[in-house]
């Protein structure tokens, strides 16, 4: 018994110092491997360095050559095709295949006596731009059919402003390869040079990527567990950053680093990528190896334990990330990933994405709470698998964004399940006790090869053009819709840049009277496109009043016909008033008076010159626009109640007794010649008269309009038949032209 007892101590002694010594032994080893990891890493990074400095030296050589010819061909005066010749001997010096000069239209005469015309090369209009380039791997067109690369410069006029035509060099891409065919690690180490894309430019003769078109593309090819790797080296080369790493090529393993390739002015955004097989780890780890065998011989059953355990382990691990990969945390059903897989599975892709989601829903998870709100999610998620069918999908994209694949063709199957779904979540709001749920949906047919992505991206631009309509709960998507959406944000995006380049002009529409006696102006906003045309207001007004941009546009306006008048003053011109029309959003900010009296300081001005004008539909639900009309009085402004007629309130904007001028809107105008028109204009002007405002009519076309607000009495007339609105040197040959008709009369 006791010898039994002791046995067993002794087997558990010597089965925990086997495992003692085997975890041990796995330390070191692991402790070696990972310093020789980080040795190759090392070594990566250093002749990626190398690399990089041969290339750009390489680069840089070619492009100090082509800077100084320039300078010699900016100051020659003759046909610059002569002075090449003189060149000829550079071209084998600099290991050139030619150098070559293309005049403003493209025509090119080269070292190597080729002529003809790359006006159809980016690189030359680059140049004829003023800009320097070193294209990507090209195929020569001009020579024996091979990749090239070309290095640009523009070849500027003597006065050193105006380009007259470009200078460049053709160099072979296979040049590169003796920069890059750097020996290291026993060359089984090789580099290449890809582009921030992936797109594989030049590998090292030893590389055996040859034939790879984009490193990306190869990877992926290779083994689908590169994905994370790819994505990864994506974004890094996208936002300019470096990088190490591995991945398997060819069944082995790889480590790699890559940084970036800066060239000339940063035209051209190429990466180096230094690559070393895992089997120069393994060479040098191998003695490790054999005496790590000999421990494994004795301790065989410990290392089956383990094997066993981290088998185990791993499969979790993969089963989890796989978790984390395809299913959403919320719902725990398909996320948006799993749902774009199971569409390239798909071999018939025809039918129709739907973007689903819940109109205000961040007030549902204020006023309820994010518990409730995920509550509500998890409700819609089994609303949607309870109603689709076989061949239907679903997912959840995060927030309240879903996403619904409807296959087939007919647009009533899917107006069906769109309005069965529309019927069951709204009832949500019932079942969970919450206010309103408002489902909206954006449809978008499948057109032939659109990929997941792209469909959703459509169905989503088809839900935003509901997502503030309450008269409709889907839509479908439509191209001329998204091409004004892309074309709004264009607008957006240049706003700032058009303020800065005064590319928003001021244009005037003269105020006159029945004798042409011009007695003032309103100052009208166009928009100058970087292409010199104009951008109609109706297009920009309304979009910068939706997004508040319009505030600035104004207090431009504002400033910029306060230049002007300060312009004509200095100019010992006659000053007519001018009015500037004030938007309702910037009526909302509480130092919009202070402001515009700090311009009119600013300039010098009488406020008297530059009045106000505000639309009536302004005055709707501001409760404080009396005092703030006061307040502009009080700066010394005189304001005008724009669009007169327009609004739902037009006798209380009356009533208020703070416009100096009514303007009659348009729409009564045209009445005009009516007998119940005529009667209700009649009326508006007594009123107003009565209440001690000045009249202006304005959108008068006709003399029968015109004679008939003159019996009136109106102020002044605004309209085409006196004038359409002119840019600012029209405007005063104008005010000149009808002065001297006064004068003369």
């Amino acid at each position: 018994m006791k010898n039994r007892r002791e046995s067993g101590i002794r087997l558990v002694v010597i089965l925990l110092t086997a495992l003692l010594i085997l975890g041990a032994t796995i330390r070191c080893f692991n402790r070696t491997k990972t310093g020789l990891e980080e040795e190759i890493q090392n070594t990566l990074r250093d002749v990626a360095q190398q690399n990089v400095m041969a290339v750009q030296n390489e680069i840089k050589g070619k492009y100090n050559l082509l800077v100084s010819i320039a300078e010699e061909l900016r100051d020659y005066s003759g046909k610059k095709e002569d002075i090449l010749s003189n060149w000829k001997a550079v071209t084998g010096v600099y290991h050139l295949k030619r150098l070559g000069y293309a005049n403003a239209d493209g025509t090119v005469h080269t070292t190597d006596g080729f002529e003809g015309n790359l006006s159809f090369r980016d690189f030359f209009k680059m140049g004829m731009n003023g800009e320097v380039e070193i294209t990507d791997a090209l195929t020569d067109t001009l020579g024996i059919p091979e990749k090239i690369n070309v290095f640009s410069v523009p070849v500027y006029e003597r006065n050193n402003k105006d380009v007259q035509g470009v200078l460049f060099a053709t160099y072979r891409t296979a040049k590169f390869r003796d920069s890059l065919d750097i020996t290291f690690f026993e060359n089984q180490g090789y580099s290449c040079i890809v582009k921030k894309d992936g797109a594989v430019i030049l590998d090292a003769s030893n590389s055996p990527l040859e034939g790879a078109e984009n490193i990306f593309d190869t990877m992926m090819e290779a083994d689908e567990k590169n994905r994370n790797t790819a994505d990864n080296m994506l974004h890094d080369m996208r936002t300019g950053g470096t990088g190490e790493g591995s991945c398997l090529l060819d069944g082995e393993e790889q480590y790699f680093y890559y940084t970036p390739l800066n060239v000339v002015e940063g035209n051209v955004e190429w990466y180096m990528l230094t690559v070393v097989p895992s089997s120069v780890l393994t060479e040098r780890i191998r003695p490790i190896l054999t005496d790590v065998g000999r421990f494994l011989a004795v301790l065989i059953v410990g290392v089956d334990l383990m094997v066993f355990f981290y088998l185990y382990s791993y499969r979790k691990q993969k089963q989890e990330l796989v978790r984390l990969a395809y299913v959403d945390n919320l719902t725990q059903g398909d996320n948006f990933a799993c749902f774009c897989k199971k569409m390239e599975a798909r071999d018939a892709k025809q039918g129709f994405m739907v973007a689903l989601g819940i109109r205000d829903f961040g007030f549902i998870n204020d006023t309820c709470g994010l518990k409730k709100g995920d509550e509500i999610l998890k409700a819609m998620w089994e609303i949607l698998q309870k109603n689709i069918q076989s061949g239907e999908l679903s997912a959840r994209i995060g927030g309240d964004d879903f996403i619904l694949f409807v296959p087939g063709e007919r647009e009533e199957r899917i107006l069906e399940k769109v309005h069965q779904l529309d019927e069951k979540i709204r009832l949500l709001a019932y079942q969970l006790s919450v206010p309103a749920i408002v489902p909206y949906f954006g449809i978008y047919r499948i057109q032939g090869k659109d990929t997941a992505e792209k469909a959703y991206g459509f169905a989503s631009l088809a839900r935003h053009l509901v997502k503030e309509r309450q008269d409709e709960s889907y839509a479908f998507y439509n191209e001329e819709e998204r091409k004004r959406l892309v074309e709004d944000h264009r607008m957006e995006s240049e706003f700032d840049d058009s303020i800065e380049h005064r590319r928003f002009e001021v244009w005037y529409q003269p105020k006159c009277t029945m004798n042409n006696r011009v007695v003032g102006s309103e100052a009208l906003v166009r928009w100058r496109d970087k292409d010199g045309a104009l951008v109609p207001p109706f297009r920009f007004i309304p979009l910068f009043e939706k997004n508040g941009m319009i505030s600035r546009l104004d207090e431009y306006v504002f400033e910029a016909v306060c230049m002007q008048q300060k312009a004509w003053k200095d100019e010992g011109k006659q000053l007519l008033p001018i009015s500037v029309n004030i938007s309702r959003v910037s009526l909302y900010y509480p130092d919009v008076v202070e402001k515009y009296q700090k311009i009119v300081q600013k300039y010098g001005l009488d406020p008297d010159m530059v009045q106000l004008e505000i639309t009536e539909s302004a005055l709707i639900g501001n409760d404080g626009i009396t005092s703030l009309v006061k307040s502009f009085h009080k700066a010394g402004f005189k304001l005008l109640l724009d669009d007169f007629g327009t609004g739902n309130s037009s006798l209380s904007s009356l009533n208020m007794m703070c416009f100096d001028t009514l303007k009659i809107d348009k729409s009564f105008v045209d009445h005009v010649g009516e007998e119940k028109g005529e009667t209700l204009l009649s009326y508006i002007v007594n009123l107003a008269r009565n209440f001690g405002m000045s009249i202006t009519a304005e959108g008068v076309e006709t003399e029968a309009q015109a004679e008939f607000l003159d019996k009136l009495h109106c102020d002044d007339i605004q309209g085409y038949y006196f004038s359409k609105p002119l840019p600012c040197q029209e405007y005063e040959e104008y005010v000149k032209k009808a002065s001297a008709l006064e004068i003369n009369a």
